[in-house]
């Protein structure tokens, strides 16, 4: 679901690390 418009605006990115973070954490939580 990660739709990018022409010119990355930093909020995207910023969303983008949060949705990083997350991921890195339930996987981290899975292999545990």
């Amino acid at each position: 679901m990660s739709v990018r418009s022409s010119g990355s605006q930093p909020i995207q990115i910023e969303q983008d690390v949060v949705l990083a973070r997350q991921t890195a954490r339930k996987l981290a939580q899975e292999c545990g």
